[in-house]
Formats: structure tokens, C-alpha cells, sequence
């Protein structure tokens, strides 16, 4: 299955895909997986009733920040993952 989008890092090692699940009638979410494209390693979803937002790559490839919004709420949380110590 390929993703609705992809948001390679700067360097090409690590890749964001999105994928659009629909929850309700025409209520879609893009569901972010996140994965190590060097060791092929899956590293992280926030499941299927997080849409991610907001997607930043520093210019380095060792920081990765989401702003990601629960299906239903009207906030959002920011993550932040720092990759470049593996």
C-alpha cells in the first residue's frame, strides 16, 4: 500500500508517510509512520485517530517535529523526536 504522502528527511535516511483513514463518512485523518529507511526499521504511529497537523524536518535530519491533533478534540499536541543519536 503506498502512502497518501511522504515527507523524506533532508539527508534521504529517515521517511514520514502519511496515510488518510477515513473514521466516518467523509471525516478523513492522516495517520503518520514514521521509519528508518537505512535499516528499514518502523519507529513510530500515533495510531489511527491521530491526524498529523503540522510536519518540520531540521535542515540536519536529527530532529523531527509533529503537531498532532486527536480525532474529536479541538487541540493539538506537539512531538518532537530527536534522531540523531542512533
Amino acid at each position: 500500500m503506498q502512502p497518501d504522502k511522504s515527507y523524506p528527511s533532508p539527508d534521504g535516511r529517515y521517511r514520514l508517510d502519511i496515510y488518510a483513514h477515513e473514521v466516518r463518512m467523509s471525516h478523513w485523518i492522516d495517520c503518520p509512520y514514521l521509519y528508518d529507511n537505512n535499516t528499514r526499521d518502523f519507529l513510530f504511529s500515533a495510531g489511527k485517530l491521530w491526524n498529523a497537523t503540522k510536519v518540520d524536518w531540521s535542515n540536519d535530519s536529527n530532529m523531527l517535529k509533529l503537531e498532532l491533533r486527536h480525532y474529536g478534540c479541538n487541540s493539538s499536541i506537539e512531538v518532537v523526536f530527536g534522531l540523531g543519536q542512533g
